[in-house]
C-alpha cells in the first residue's frame, strides 16, 4: 500500500499457503483493494488495517482461481476469470453470476477472457486469448463479436480505449486497430506506421483525457499519440 502524504509504501502481510505473488490486477474503491492473482483467487485487502482475506471461486483448480482482469463498478465487481469466463461479483453479499460459454450464451467467448473495458453501464469491451474483440451489454445479456464484423489486426486481443470522440482504440499482439463507430470504418496500426513493435502488452493502452493522448505499451517500449492528429489514407491506388 502506497501513502501519497509520506510517500511510503507499506507491505501487505501475507500467508504463503494461500497467497500468489503473481498479481494481474487490482480494483478499489475507498475502503477496500481487490487483487487478482494467478491461482489464489482475489485478495481484498483492508486499507487502513493492512490485512486481507481471500474471494476464491475454485481452491482446487488454479485455472478457476486465476484472475486476469477486474473492473469495480458500484458495488459490482466484474472479473475476468481465466477458466470461467465472465463474473459479476456483488462485494456486499458475495452473490455472484457467471457469463461463459453455454446454451444460453452460446455466443459468448470459449477462450480467456483477458481484458474488461466498461465503456458505460451498459457496454462492455471483452479482449480475448484468441477470439478476438467482444461486445457485452450486461442489462440485456447479449453479446456480439465484433472481430467477425470488423477487419481487426489479430485475435489475441490485449485492450480497449475509446477517445474523446468515442472511437475505438484496440490494442493486440499484431499492432493496434480503430473502428470509428460512427461511420464504422476499421483502420490498422503496425510498425510500417510507428509503432516501436507490433507486439502490446497486457491492458497497456490508455487514454489521456486531460492531454488528449493515448500511450501504449510494448514488449519495446511506449507510444503515445494523439488520437484527433491521425490521418487515415483511404484511397485506393491504380491498378496500372
Amino acid at each position: 500500500l502506497f501513502d501519497p502524504v509520506t510517500e511510503k509504501f507499506t507491505p501487505v502481510e501475507n500467508k504463503f499457503d494461500d497467497w500468489s505473488k503473481a498479481i494481474f490486477c487490482m480494483a478499489e474503491n475507498n475502503d477496500f483493494l481487490w487483487g487478482g492473482s494467478w491461482g489464489g483467487g482475489i485478495k481484498k485487502v483492508d486499507k487502513k488495517s493492512g490485512t486481507y482475506t481471500s474471494i476464491n471461486f475454485d481452491e482446487k483448480d488454479q485455472f478457476r482461481n486465476s484472475i486476469f482482469d477486474l473492473e469495480l463498478q458500484d458495488s459490482i465487481l466484474w472479473v475476468a476469470n481465466i477458466e470461467m469466463g465472465l463474473i459479476r461479483y456483488n462485494i456486499n453479499n458475495g452473490h455472484q453470476k457467471i457469463y461463459s460459454h453455454s446454451q444460453k450464451i452460446p455466443g459468448f467467448p470459449k477462450e480467456r477472457i483477458i481484458d474488461i473495458f466498461i465503456e458505460n453501464p451498459n457496454s462492455f469491451w471483452i479482449s480475448t486469448d484468441g477470439a478476438g474483440l467482444f461486445h457485452f451489454n450486461p442489462l440485456t445479456e447479449t453479446i456480439e463479436n465484433i472481430s467477425s464484423k470488423y477487419p481487426i489486426s489479430g485475435n489475441i486481443i490485449q485492450s480497449v480505449v475509446t477517445d474523446s470522440n468515442n472511437n475505438l482504440w484496440i490494442a493486440s499482439i499484431s499492432g493496434i486497430s480503430y473502428i470509428n463507430q460512427k461511420t464504422g470504418n476499421c483502420y490498422n496500426f503496425d510498425k510500417n506506421n510507428g509503432l516501436l513493435n507490433n507486439q502490446l502488452n497486457k491492458s497497456a493502452i490508455f487514454f489521456d483525457k486531460i492531454d488528449n493522448l493515448i500511450y501504449t505499451g510494448g514488449v519495446e517500449g511506449v507510444n503515445y499519440f494523439n488520437p484527433s492528429e491521425i490521418s487515415v489514407d483511404s484511397s485506393s491506388n491504380k491498378v496500372i
